[in-house]
């Protein structure tokens, strides 16, 4: 069995009917005020320009710019600029934004509340920001249109000097770069020549012509050494001769075994041999000392005093060439040293000369950078939906109103009905009288009306009908004017209701 506490459809119709002047009241009301406030509030229109980011129109592999953030990052920085006071108060200036004779408005104020009716937001999609939008609010359309798309003309003109700058500043810094490089290059070249003048001789091309040297020097050596033991061998000959010579034992016929002993040589050797020429100078000396009789004691003095000088001679060359030999082995040695700390000097100087070759290749790219930047070449930002004379007002939002009105007007209505109804002691249902009481109801009897009550139920619901059909026309005429796509509806009404 249903319980008599719960609603039914039938009931809530019941309580509609019984309290529809509570319904009806608070919606009609809401929608009065509505209509008032779209009426009288003041209509702030927007206009939006879309401006698109051109691609460099020429090929990245013939230019490079040297612009490379992203357009987003860009955008954020154009618009550091483009929001800069000097730039809005030219607007603001332009347009007459500035109200005249009011001392106690100050630019800065104007310019930071046309800030905030200025906005700049990035259409993104999966490949990156190809385009952004630039909105401006105000209360005459046609001023808001023209203002929007100053402020697109005036955002593209900062990027392209923004541009132009950021070019411009890379090309001064590579130069300021390359010039710093280029000092330290020839500061390392200026070391280097410095260090292979200060070890010429010890470098290491050097080192075959060293030893080159070196291996002349020891083969002189090897002769001066030879020679000096020769005349070594001939002085003590000579000084033995001269002994014999002084004692008178010298045999003139010592030459026919000196000569049988140079036959024997000349078999072996052949006559530049050391010895042989050596046995020829003694054969000769002996046959001149045979010829003279005998030899003088004075000629073999002079003979070895002869060979003392040219022994002392051989001996200050040999220690000459040691010295020598000496001074290039050192070179030699050292050698290795100077080819590690010529390698280290090269390749800082190797280094650094690709440095200064990147640099300059750089500055140049730099250089046809900023000329492409000039000619407009380069990345550009161009409007492909201008802003266009608002129809619309943005502010006051005339949909969102129309359903607040609604919600709030039909909501209240309701609430009140049903705090109304709950708050009715009366009983509508024998079932009710019933349950309270534990009483069985034997009959009801219905209202019965006079026909004064008649007429007055008439006309109550005469008015209650009229009322509710002005309650639906504002309904009606307000959706006409919030679903409008323009403001030519309110207008009209508005010249209707003057009228």
């Amino acid at each position: 069995m249903q319980s008599v506490n719960a609603i039914s459809p039938q009931d809530i119709i019941n309580i509609a009917i019984r309290r529809r002047w509570f319904i009806l009241t608070p919606l009609f009301l809401a929608l009065i005020f509505g209509i008032y406030y779209a009426f009288t509030a003041p209509k702030i229109y927007q206009a939006t320009t879309l401006v698109m980011v051109e691609p460099q129109q020429v090929p990245k592999d013939f230019v490079r710019s040297v612009v490379t953030e992203d357009a987003e990052s860009l955008i954020g920085m154009i618009k550091q600029q483009f929001l800069s006071r000097a730039n809005l108060e030219r607007i603001i200036n332009a347009y007459g934004l500035m109200p005249k004779n009011n001392p106690n408005v100050f630019m800065e104020d104007i310019v930071n509340a046309f800030k905030d009716k200025v906005e700049i937001r990035v259409v993104k999609n999966r490949k990156g920001p190809d385009a952004f939008s630039i909105s401006y609010k105000g209360k005459d359309p046609q001023q808001v249109m023209e203002i929007t798309n100053a402020l697109a003309s005036t955002f593209i003109e900062a990027n392209s000097l923004e541009r132009e700058f950021q070019a411009a500043g890379t090309n001064v810094f590579l130069e300021e770069e390359q010039g710093n490089v280029r000092k330290r290059l020839l500061e390392m070249e200026a070391e280097i020549k410095e260090y292979r003048q200060r070890f010429m001789g010890e470098l290491p091309e050097q080192l075959n012509s060293n030893l080159s040297r070196m291996q002349f020097l020891q083969n002189q050596l090897i002769a001066k050494e030879t020679s000096l033991r020769e005349i070594k061998i001939r002085i003590a000959e000579l000084e033995n001769e001269k002994s014999a010579s002084a004692d008178g034992t010298v045999n003139p016929y010592d030459v026919d075994s000196l000569e049988r002993r140079l036959a024997d040589l000349l078999m072996r050797y052949t006559e530049n041999h050391p010895d042989v020429t050596r046995l020829k100078m003694r054969i000769a000396e002996l046959t001149q000392g045979a010829q003279g009789s005998q030899r003088s004691g004075t000629g073999f003095t002079r003979k070895i005093d002869e060979l003392a000088k040219a022994k002392f001679t051989l001996e200050n060359q040999i220690a000459s060439l040691n010295n020598q030999i000496q001074f290039y082995q050192r070179r030699v040695e050292e050698t290795p040293k100077r080819e590690q700390e010529l390698i280290s000097l090269k390749r800082d100087y190797d280094n650094m000369e690709k440095l200064y070759s990147s640099l300059l290749k750089r500055k140049l790219e730099s250089e046809v950078s900023i000329s492409m930047e000039r000619k407009q070449k380069g990345e550009q930002f161009r409007i492909i939906d201008p802003a266009q004379l608002p129809k619309r007002s943005v502010e006051p939002d005339l949909k969102r109103i129309f359903m607040m009105t609604l919600a709030v007007g039909f909501g209240l209505g309701c609430g009140l009905a049903y705090l109304l109804e709950f708050s009715d002691s009366s009983y509508r249902k024998p079932e009710k009288i019933e349950e309270d009481f534990r009483i069985p109801v034997i009959a009801t009897i219905p209202a019965v009306y006079t026909q004064k009550a008649v007429y007055k139920k008439r006309l109550e619901m005469s008015l209650y009908s009229l009322f509710a059909m002005i309650t639906v026309a504002l309904i009606g005429v307000f959706s006409f004017v919030s679903l409008s796509e323009t403001d030519q509806a309110l207008e009209s009404v508005k010249r209707y209701l003057s009228l």
